[in-house]
């Protein structure tokens, strides 16, 4: 109550100058608190990749080396493989070192929506894709083993914003074809095209996921006329704990087994592109923990401002304290008590603030910054620990801030504020 009555006197004594000292800390308070927590989804990010990949997951390429399946004649080489017959899924279901194993294509596609012409990448996989890479389902579901006879797919919610402009677009369809540059497209004529139904939405996935693994924003099943088609694949596994090694070789001879001993795996080192996103991000977080600093301190000179004024406006009450007795340490005393409930309420009003316009704020910070726009996580929230700091750090400092002028309030001498 008395922290109340202190705040309504500031006010009596000078509305529009507590309001808007109260409106500065609150902005600052409010942009401090959405860029500490920025920061701290990153954190998130980076705690789930890595718990994510831990030393069970393994990325790996078949080599461009690889001959095509014995059944082709050596005259039909081309260094192209069989997208259709090795089929990876199937081929180590049992094998006890492997919990779980899926095979994607990427390959290069327009996808026709809503009348709009998309270039994508989009990937050709299996029904397996959800049990090794962790997508969340929004709405529908995966594409089931059975919907891979039919044209299903998913998709990622902002592909699906992109291309139909909201998230749920389960049982929309769109059209598929072959993407080729313009000139040979022309001397192709039309190409076969596939129409598929969107069976699921799913969650983006993390930025360090997608920069270590890929922007993964479409999995389908295969299209009509493709099934004699060679691309190199990528096979992801997820490998019972401890024995990544023995699922790779396990992988490695399969692949032998079905091309001829000259194919070869390139695995991906996860380990060192996931410590290449991290640099980008450390960098980031200093730069954005510095940003808040800057916030808070900026919104605090209002106080030093605010408090210096009134000192020659309250000479003459100072002076008469003075002269009945009250010390230096009181009149001291009671400028820092302002001050300090000035800020906390300034504080407090900043948190009100920043719920307010945090998913605004945050959504535009992470679209202005590269690599994470257009594809950004959505999980955000404020968190407590963080608001409390903040409060604590502003409050700290507009105590500081508010030290010059209780001096100045306590050294005014008793008759000199009498004769003011």
């Amino acid at each position: 109550m008395l922290a109340v009555n202190s705040l309504l006197a500031m006010f009596r004594e000078n509305p529009l100058r507590t309001f808007l000292t109260l409106l500065q800390l609150a902005l600052g308070v409010a942009l401090a608190i959405v860029i500490i927590n920025l920061g701290l989804s990153f954190d998130k990010m980076v705690n789930d990749s890595n718990n994510f990949f831990g030393d069970t997951f393994g990325k790996y390429t078949v080599s461009s080396m690889a001959l095509s399946p014995s059944s082709v004649p050596p005259s039909s080489f081309s260094m192209q493989i069989s997208s259709k017959k090795f089929n990876a899924p199937q081929l180590l279901a049992d094998d006890p070192s492997i919990e779980a194993i899926t095979q994607v294509w990427n390959i290069r596609k327009i996808l026709i929506a809503n009348g709009q012409v998309f270039v994508a990448t989009t990937f050709r996989g299996y029904h397996t894709f959800p049990e090794v890479i962790p997508v969340k389902m929004l709405h529908g579901s995966f594409f089931s083993k059975e919907e891979e006879k039919g044209h299903y797919m998913v998709i990622s919610e902002s592909f699906a914003k992109e291309m139909f402009g909201k998230t749920n677009v389960v049982g929309q369809t769109l059209i598929m074809r072959d993407y080729y540059p313009l000139s040979l497209m022309i001397r192709m004529g039309n190409q076969p095209e596939t129409e598929f139904t969107i069976v699921g939405v799913f969650e983006d996935l993390p930025y360090i996921m997608r920069y270590t693994i890929d922007k993964i924003h479409a999995v389908h099943t295969l299209e009509l006329g493709q099934e004699n088609k060679y691309t190199p694949e990528s096979i992801y596994i997820r490998s019972k704990t401890g024995r990544l090694s023995e699922a790779e070789r396990a992988l490695l001879q399969t692949t032998q087994a079905f091309y001829g001993s000259q194919a070869s795996l390139r695995p991906e080192d996860m380990n060192a592109k996931t410590t290449i996103a991290l640099q980008g991000l450390t960098t980031l977080k200093s730069n954005l923990s510095f940003i808040a600093l800057a916030a808070i301190i900026v919104s605090s000179v209002g106080i030093l401002s605010v408090m210096i004024a009134p000192i020659n406006e309250k000479s003459k009450s100072i002076g008469i304290k003075r002269a009945l007795g009250a010390t230096k340490l009181n009149i001291f005393t009671e400028v820092l008590w302002e001050a300090l409930i000035l800020t906390l309420f300034g504080a407090l009003l900043g948190i009100v603030l920043a719920y307010l316009i945090a998913p605004l704020l945050y959504h535009e910070m992470v679209g202005s910054i590269r690599n994470l726009s257009r594809f950004q996580s959505t999980d955000f929230t404020l968190l407590p620990n963080s608001i409390a700091l903040i409060v604590l750090t502003t409050t700290l400092i507009g105590v500081i801030f508010s030290i010059y002028p209780a001096t100045l309030a306590a050294n005014l001498p008793p008759v000199d504020a009498l004769r003011e």
